[in-house]
């Protein structure tokens, strides 16, 4: 093992020695008894539980760019071919819900943003001060509008 891989797994291995101390374990513990008894998952299940978490955030999105991506047969194959490639997202996470038999679920789809910020909705309001200038009007005249309105309007 090279130097720096050994330094680095020495710092790794005086957190985990200093992490089970926290938890109340025992130094030989071993790591899994770890996420035990400090209530985690362990680091495959925890990598698999956020990568279900993202791609239904994905499919719950219609506009989301990732929703949309197929991969073509022929690109398929290659992957299939060269397994050191890494597919792309979409593609590890159809894999993940086959092996977790998951193919076929329903994913309720919500719109975030029911306007979308470049299509600003034009509201139609009661404005009861539209006729009059601020400059040209006491404050008292603004006030006694105001109880109108809001006696009128209220439950």
């Amino acid at each position: 093992m090279p130097q720096h891989l050994k330094s680095a797994v020495k710092h790794l291995m005086t957190i985990g020695h200093n992490t089970s101390f926290c938890s109340g374990a025992f130094r030989t513990s071993p790591v899994q008894s770890l996420y035990v008894t400090c209530n985690q998952l362990p680091l495959n299940l925890r990598r698999k539980k956020q990568v279900l978490a993202y791609y239904f955030k994905i499919l719950s999105v219609r506009s989301h760019p990732l929703r949309s991506g197929n991969l073509a047969i022929s690109m398929r194959r290659i992957y299939d071919a060269r397994s050191h490639n890494i597919r792309p997202f979409m593609e590890r996470t159809k894999l993940l819900l086959s092996e977790l038999d998951l193919p076929d679920v329903d994913i309720h789809q919500k719109n975030f943003l029911q306007f979308q910020p470049w299509n600003t909705p034009c509201f139609r309001y009661i404005n009861p001060y539209d006729t009059y200038s601020k400059s040209a009007m006491a404050p008292v005249t603004f006030q006694g509008i105001f109880a109108y309105h809001r006696s009128r309007y209220s439950d």
